[in-house]
């Protein structure tokens, strides 16, 4: 690892070169000459005045384990691009959940100074900026803290965690859904925390609000509605990180020294968990930059697991498989609100059936739809009984005494069909 700099004009040369002669980390300064720079400890690689100079030979220099140093968004777009991380004089770690953003601020600036116009230049650096840079490029180069873990994986029931808060993955009408959401308030006292969540609805995506715990260990819910994934193209990564920012926000407004967060979007709402878990990762990160809470991401199913091991190491702690399997499921198995359905299918042109127009349990099925069906994958049909007899998938693969993983593997197979 090595910790390039865009030396230029950079006030925070001193703090780069000091943590990494303490860690042992080499250094290397790029300036155009106009600059003149000599620290003792630095490669300093200068280069001609040309516009962009530097920017280029960065890029040639350029590992994928490297960290930069720039206020450049464009030439951070292009670090990230390759792979690598970019932070900035401020302590901003520059990601794609960020990028598009800030691109977006910089290009709308320079259109407003072509045409005339005037815009705000950046404030006057304070004490308070070297402190927040430093605090994060520590965290980045390692040393006593864990390196891009801003907080600790849990495998753990989140209405049973004694934080000052917790996080409910919310519908904007903040009503009493399914899954996780339904055990908060039923572990809340449902027509405590109904009657509270009625006050503050609807919220915007990306929002959040706060009421009390009421039965929980917790003192409050923060409710946040996290964004359908359809795709990653329409804004989805911004919302999300909206969703932890916001939510960090009030429980520090709130006096909350302690937070637990779900994976939010990643049930239903079907944001992929490595995605989802990048997103919390940096918005949490970027939070703690400037600010002191104890952060938990509570998970209970083996693939938020998996991925939290692979990304940032052992998780500390485990609930017994029971929990899993009461709580194991799919989109298509959970009962939906309406609120919900109309999210997640708002960009098709038929919605599903509401719950009340499937057949239940009673309802026997017609022979000409089981005759009609006949071409179809065993695994859609069987998803599709389960359904029509208001069974979960817990029900059927123990009443058919077949081991879980088994199932899942017919549940998903594409090569089987119906003889």
């Amino acid at each position: 690892m090595r910790i390039l700099v865009d030396a230029d004009a950079c006030p925070v040369k001193q703090t780069v070169v000091r943590l990494a002669k303490e860690r042992n980390i080499p250094v290397t300064m790029l300036i155009d000459t106009s600059h003149e720079l000599n620290d003792g400890y630095s490669t300093i690689i200068t280069v001609d005045k040309q516009a962009d100079s530097v920017d280029f030979a960065l890029m040639g220099l350029l590992k994928r384990e490297d960290l930069v140093v720039t206020q450049d968004y464009g030439l951070a777009a292009m670090v990230i691009g390759k792979g690598a991380r970019a932070v900035n004089q401020n302590g901003l770690i520059f990601s794609d959940a960020n990028m598009d953003k800030l691109l977006m601020e910089r290009h709308i600036g320079e259109k407003i100074l072509r045409g005339g116009g005037r815009t705000k230049g950046p404030a006057k650096r304070a004490k308070e900026d070297d402190a927040r840079f430093e605090a994060v490029l520590k965290r980045l180069l390692g040393g006593t803290e864990r390196p891009d873990m801003p907080f600790t994986i849990i495998r753990n029931d989140i209405i049973k965690m004694n934080t000052d808060a917790i996080v409910n993955a919310a519908n904007t009408d903040l009503a009493q859904g399914g899954g996780v959401c339904g055990a908060i308030f039923k572990a809340a006292g449902a027509d405590k925390l109904r009657s509270a969540c009625d006050k503050l609805a609807p919220i915007e995506t990306g929002d959040a609000v706060i009421t009390p715990g009421f039965d929980l260990p917790a003192k409050h819910i923060i409710h946040t509605a996290g964004p359908v994934y359809r795709g990653g193209k329409q804004g989805e990564a911004e919302l999300l990180r909206s969703c932890y920012l916001r939510s960090l926000e009030l429980a520090e407004q709130n006096g909350c020294e302690s937070i637990a967060f779900p994976l939010i979007s990643s049930g239903i709402y079907g944001y992929p968990k490595t995605k989802a878990l990048r997103v919390a990762t940096e918005a949490i990160q970027d939070f703690l930059a400037g600010h002191k809470m104890d952060v938990y991401l509570a998970v209970f199913d083996k693939d938020a697991r998996t991925i939290g091991k692979a990304l940032y190491g052992d998780i500390e702690r485990y609930i017994d498989q029971h929990y899993v399997d009461e709580h194991f499921d799919s989109r298509r198995s959970q009962k939906l609100l309406d609120v919900e359905r109309s999210a997640i299918f708002a960009d098709q042109e038929m919605l599903m059936p509401a719950p009340a127009q499937m057949p239940s349990s009673a309802q026997a099925i017609p022979l000409d739809d089981v005759i009609g069906n006949l071409d179809e994958p065993f695994s859609a049909t069987l998803l599709r009984l389960i359904d029509a007899k208001g069974k979960t998938d817990v029900e059927v693969y123990k009443r058919a005494n077949l081991d879980r993983k088994l199932f899942s593997k017919i549940r998903t197979g594409k090569k089987l069909h119906t003889e």
